[in-house]
């Protein structure tokens, strides 16, 4: 090769060289003031330089405030492509330490897009032949599975079908919402007509918006089982008992949250079960039985969480505050004595008729102190110096469930709870008013 030649390659290559040297210093100086704006919050000045910087030469730190600013400017779709794609990056040798934070960091923000971004999905009734959905210009490939949108932004969806009119409708829907378009196609001759958008019975968001309040009106049947443990805090014997009831609730919910108001009937009945003061006598071993029946107003404060993609299942955790009062029914006493003559288990002892009646009672049925007068009595309540409950407070902390939508209008609910006076659990059916 003749030297003029080989000096005019060496000259080409040098002149190569030092353009790509000249255009990755660009790329970085373009990424470091890039990022020092969006960490400003100046993201509409950050973004061309970031985009610049990112086209030119990839850096996952630059990546990161391009994906930060593209969220905050609203457009959670390019963010949450972004994210995933630098989570699914593997540091290498030359990766910064900047790097290597952003690469960690965007896993978290991944999961955090997700949950901000709105998603529709569909619900087809029937099957349709040659069906085409498509959301704006992308087909839509498996119609059950959520598809994320972006918020507050106003989507097309048009859907065909051989043999049926073409179906259009336009979407917004706000960060978080989980939106199910129930889709019926018209034939092309004669039909149904078509879905109207204000047909709130059609298109119902089973997780409404955070902004947003539906209503359900429900029923359900309550069991508190009431250990005799519980009874033995106060007192010395006791059972175990089970005080069934029911009642009506209404459930508002938003998304990722229900508030329930419910009005209970629970039957505290027990048959006659000897109880004594702590630390008292053999002989003051009395047998108490109740017939009391309560009313209780309760409130329930429950977060949610959907447990698959359909929403069809959710986790329901919180708690619940409220009172009961007692409406109707006694609780009655009456001393005991041991029918073999001599102490024993009080479990086994029976009612006493009057005083020292079984004749040679006296020691166990008396008429002394203050259980004189307790052969079948009636114990007044709270309000008239006795000590059968009233008016009492009522807890259930904590207070797990879980729900099941079998559709968009219908709920589930199964919970247990730990109450003031022992294990709640309960089963209950709503519909979405």
């Amino acid at each position: 090769m003749p030297r003029s030649l080989r000096s005019r390659s060496s000259a080409t290559a040098l002149a190569c060289a030092l353009v790509l040297v000249a255009g990755a210093a660009h790329a970085q100086d373009a990424g470091a003031r890039g990022i020092a704006l969006a960490r400003q919050g100046k993201c509409e000045q950050a973004i061309p330089l970031l985009e610049q910087a990112e086209l030119s030469m990839h850096r996952p730190a630059v990546m990161l405030a391009l994906a930060d600013c593209q969220a905050k400017q609203g457009d959670l779709l390019a963010a949450r492509e972004m994210y995933h794609a630098l989570a699914a990056e593997k540091p290498t040798r030359k990766s910064t330490g900047p790097d290597i934070q952003a690469i960690q960091a965007a896993a978290r923000r991944a999961r955090d897009a997700d949950d901000r971004a709105p998603t529709v999905r569909f619900e087809i009734p029937e099957t349709y032949e040659g069906l085409e959905i498509k959301v704006d210009n992308t087909v839509v490939a498996d119609p059950s599975k959520p598809m994320y949108l972006n918020p507050n932004i106003t989507s097309k969806v048009t859907a065909k079908a051989k043999g049926y009119k073409k179906y259009e409708k336009d979407v917004t829907l706000a960060e978080r919402e989980r939106f199910v378009l129930d889709l019926r196609l018209v034939r092309a001759k004669g039909g149904a007509s078509e879905p109207k958008d204000g047909d709130a019975r059609r298109d119902r968001r089973r997780r409404p918006p955070d902004d947003k309040w539906v209503y359900w009106f429900g029923a359900h049947g309550r069991g508190y089982v009431i250990p005799r443990f519980v009874m033995n805090a106060f007192a010395e014997g006791g059972r175990t008992i089970f005080a069934p009831g029911g009642g009506l609730d209404l459930t508002y919910s938003t998304s990722g949250f229900d508030l329930v108001v419910a009005l209970d009937a629970i039957a505290y009945h027990m048959s006659p079960t000897p109880i004594k003061q702590k630390g008292a006598p053999d002989t003051d071993w009395e047998l108490v039985d109740s017939s009391l029946n309560a009313l209780q107003l309760e409130v329930d404060f429950l977060w949610n969480t959907p447990l698959d993609d359909k929403d069809s299942w959710r986790f329901r955790y919180g708690f619940g505050v409220g009172v009961g009062y007692m409406v109707a029914g006694a609780l009655r006493r009456t001393q005991a004595f041991p029918a073999e003559g001599v102490p024993g288990d009080p479990y086994t002892y029976v009612p006493c008729n009057g005083p020292n009646d079984p004749q040679g009672t006296w020691a166990y049925c008396n008429s002394l102190d203050k259980d004189a007068n307790h052969y079948r009595y009636k114990e007044e309540d709270w309000f008239h110096g006795g000590k059968r409950p009233s008016l009492f407070p009522w807890a259930t902390l904590p207070k797990i469930g879980l729900s099941y939508l079998p559709s968009k209008d219908i709920a589930f609910d199964l919970d247990v709870g730990l109450s003031l006076s022992g294990l709640m659990t309960g089963f209950g059916m709503r519909f979405l008013l």
